[in-house]
């Protein structure tokens, strides 16, 4: 009975300890019947303040579903916003779409970045923003084609209060919204950036602080002149935009002539926490280069992910910048290379995670065909390897977010693939990669292809204005379907296992006799265990993607510490498992080696 009783504290304990080392899961409007419409995720984030008992955060994604003229009403009317909510396990909590309308007539709906609302309960929900555009269908018109959308939902995804907000008469897009330190009367508040096309002569930059209502604090749209001082004559894309501790912000996006004489260029400006304009600068390579996503790194500068068609072929580009002026530290061609063939590649997004290592995600054209894709660099900014995932309808969509599990750390990864029933359709995606780029079904990561860039960086001058004007939006909601295509749990928790006790493991107390430092690891890793009884202990590393050892030796304990180095300079990066035994004491704990 009392081995019985350990058999289900253990189910138990690695029940509420569980993690998810891999998945992918697709979603449509149903599977069953079926009925599909063409869908994307446009962004998505691990979450930090929304949790629950069983969930210690979840993955969420935005995007947009597109109509299906195919379909009776009211599939075939209008876009609309997706949400998709998964737990830590990537089982499905929330997977809707929501359609939104203005004097009772659907608008076409765009939803393209979310973030969260903290409070202590953990169930705060979710600002969300994208676009409603006017829609032939249903006759619904929104102000110059196109304004910003501005939604709050719930903690289970549905909607609170959404708006639509008015930057100037214009073509108004929201791209990016981040959670802000800054409180206004109090309260907390969030930026959101995006563009404002003015017409066929200009399209203006925005940035907005707003309540969580949707309510703008202040909203300023910006042009950066190339030339000629009428403030007039360039196309500003704000793409992205990311706050640091003293409640700056940074915007990065594309500055384009509107003769077109000088080709498409990086833009990055920063802003005060007024929105009063700091710096502004423009960085030119080649006839296109695009800067698409901006985060500030762990020593409080700029990562910048985009793409320059330099060589006539596009590809991925990382530049880092610094704060204070945005002059570029280092930039670096992240090329597509297997064999003698280069891919082109475009990067949409960027995230750094501990080492640093950066990781940009977006497409790859490889023989003809859209596939998702992610680069992993080096601190520096040096490829050190690159993976290419699922076909895709699209070629833009995508978002990344870092998830620092314990045992099975990894990059959450949001955007589209084919449909695998029906390759026609596009379907949302989902998915989580080790620190490696593996995921289930695509394990063999390319080697890099680096190229040396000459960003060459421009102040700009620039007009300012304040803007902006918000008026409510109706809304419905419809359920959605979902399709796991593959998943890998991870391998239980590190323990010192002693064969003949039937007592319930206790992990984190026999993890502290064993030290390792630095993990992850890039050459030596040095071990420390301390307590230990005397004898000879087996030191054994085994990959745990591929179950092989890479790694044995054998160590004569003749004190109570063990204290040894190893070189793991000649092992493949990876996730491995560190066993070191001695009759029937065993210590386990993962290492990663990048």
């Amino acid at each position: 009975m009392k081995t019985v009783f350990t058999i289900i504290l253990l189910l138990i304990f690695h029940l509420a300890q569980g993690q998810v080392r891999y998945f992918q899961r697709e979603f449509n409007l149903n599977y069953v019947t079926p009925l599909y419409r063409h869908e994307r995720l446009n962004g998505g984030i691990r979450t930090h303040f929304n949790f629950d008992a069983n969930n210690p955060y979840y993955f969420v994604g935005i995007g947009t579903s597109y109509k299906n003229p195919a379909l009776a009403s009211p599939n075939n009317t209008a876009d609309r916003l997706r949400f998709i909510r998964l737990g830590s396990l990537s089982n499905v909590l929330a997977n809707r779409s929501h359609q939104y309308a203005r004097d009772g007539k659907a608008l076409n709906v765009q939803g393209n970045s979310i973030t969260e609302i903290k409070i202590a309960a953990g169930n705060g929900g979710y600002v969300a923003v994208g676009a409603v555009s006017s829609n032939s269908v249903t006759g619904a018109i929104a102000t110059g084609g196109s304004d910003v959308l501005f939604t709050n939902l719930n903690f289970n995804g549905f909607v609170v209060n959404s708006s639509r907000i008015d930057i100037a008469g214009g073509s108004d897009i929201a791209w990016s919204i981040k959670r802000s330190n800054t409180l206004a009367g109090g309260q907390p508040t969030w930026i959101i950036c995006g563009e404002s096309k003015q017409g066929a002569t200009h399209t203006d930059s925005f940035v907005a602080r707003v309540t969580s209502a949707g309510a703008i604090i202040w909203c300023n749209r910006f042009n950066f002149d190339p030339g000629g001082g009428l403030f007039n004559s360039a196309h500003c894309i704000a793409k992205q935009l990311v706050e640091d501790a003293n409640g700056n912000i940074y915007v990065v996006g594309t500055l384009r002539d509107n003769t077109g004489n000088n080709g498409t260029d990086g833009l990055a400006f920063k802003l005060g926490p007024g929105g009063n304009l700091i710096w502004a600068n423009n960085y030119h390579l080649a006839s296109d280069d695009e800067f698409q996503a901006v985060r500030v790194t762990v020593d409080n500068n700029l990562i910048v992910g985009g793409f320059t068609n330099f060589t006539g072929l596009y590809n991925m580009q990382i530049t880092k910048l610094t704060a204070a002026a945005g002059a570029i530290q280092f930039q670096n061609i992240l090329r597509a290379r297997n064999g003698n063939t280069t891919y082109p590649s475009k990067c949409y997004d960027i995230l750094e995670a501990p080492g640093p290592n950066y990781y940009l995600a977006g497409v790859i054209s490889q023989e003809g065909v859209n596939r998702e894709m992610m680069y992993r660099t080096g601190a520096g900014g040096a490829g050190i390897n690159w993976n290419s995932y699922n076909p895709m309808v699209f070629s833009v969509g995508f978002g990344l977010s870092y998830v620092p599990d314990n045992n099975c750390p990894g990059i959450a990864y949001f955007s589209s693939l084919k449909n695998t029933n029906n390759p026609v359709f596009s379907d949302s995606h989902i998915m989580k990669t080790d620190l490696t780029t593996k995921t289930c079904n695509f394990m063999f990561p390319k080697a890099p292809s680096n190229l040396a860039s000459n960003l060459v960086r421009f102040a700009r001058p620039r007009r300012m204005q304040p803007a902006g004007s918000v008026a409510g939006l109706t809304c419905t909601t419809v359920t959605y379907d979902d399709k796991l295509i593959c998943k890998v749990d991870c391998p239980a928790a590190a323990s010192v296992i002693t064969p003949a006790d039937s007592k319930l493991p206790e992990p984190p107390k026999a993890n502290s006799k064993l030290v390792l430092a630095p993990n992850p690891v890039t050459q030596n890793l040095h071990i420390e265990a301390a307590s230990l009884p005397t004898g000879a202990y087996q030191i054994e590393l085994k990959d745990m993607l591929k179950g092989n050892t890479v790694l044995q030796r054998t160590n004569n304990l003749r004190t109570g510490t063990l204290t040894t180095d190893l070189d793991l300079s000649t092992i493949p990066s990876g996730v491995y498992l560190l066993t070191i035994k001695s009759g029937t004491l065993v210590l386990q704990q993962r290492v990663v080696k990048q």
